[in-house]
């Protein structure tokens, strides 16, 4: 014969049912509490939870704050750095040098060819004389080393490309300068290839490292 059989045979059967029953009754009449006062029977348990075990509480307090301090500085930094990388991003610009004595005339249709794309926003033609300039702008004091090459100007002019914000990828810019290395006009196409590379690398790695350290962090507080 099972317990279960012997438990319902016998005279303790009647007491578990009475029991039992009693508890349920119980439960009904438990009162029920919503919005505020639900907030402050939690606060009171919690008050009683800390006087009970005063130093458990501060401990679970202070790794719970440490917790969401360390998690709020990954957010933090990883949304600043992200803005900083698209910002870095938007500043880019695509040089396409021009060879010496090409047709005018043929470079202005390389440039409305180039404005035409979908990715294109802006296409500055920057002329040897700029070129120059905005080189003695950047070298500062040092630009009197460029005296007298206003008549033997060594660099080329350029089409200066900007792409649409939303569009500045890596990859935007590679297809762009694919397109154009190879054209008879063309010199030579630049973009800080490195730079671009070099700015998604690090973000990418940050990314995948604050990732990994939040689900540390709450790995950790969840035990």
């Amino acid at each position: 014969m099972s317990d279960l059989a012997k438990l319902e045979g016998s005279d303790v059967a009647p007491t578990v049912s009475r029991g039992l029953i009693e508890i349920w009754d119980e439960a009904e009449n438990v009162p029920t509490y919503s919005g505020a006062a639900l907030f402050f029977q939690h606060l009171l348990r919690a008050a009683k939870n800390t006087a009970v075990s005063p130093f458990t509480a501060l401990a679970s307090t202070l790794t719970a704050t440490l917790a969401f301090g360390v998690f709020s500085f990954f957010v933090l930094m990883s949304s600043q750095i992200g803005a900083a990388f698209e910002r870095a991003q938007s500043d880019l610009e695509l040089s396409i040098y021009i060879t010496e004595q090409s047709d005018p005339q043929k470079v202005e249709a390389l440039r409305t060819e180039i404005l035409g794309r979908s990715e294109v926003e802006q296409v500055h033609l920057r002329s040897k004389a700029e070129a120059l300039r905005a080189f003695r702008l950047s070298l500062g004091k040092d630009a009197a080393i460029l005296e007298g090459l206003e008549q033997s100007n060594p660099l080329p002019a350029s089409l200066e490309v900007r792409l649409k914000p939303q569009l500045t990828h890596a990859d935007n810019f590679r297809a762009l300068a694919k397109s154009y290395e190879k054209n008879p006009l063309v010199e030579r196409v630049e973009y800080g290839q490195s730079l671009l590379s070099n700015l998604s690398e690090y973000y990418q790695t940050f990314r995948i490292g604050s990732s990994f350290a939040i689900g540390i962090i709450l790995l950790v507080t969840g035990f």
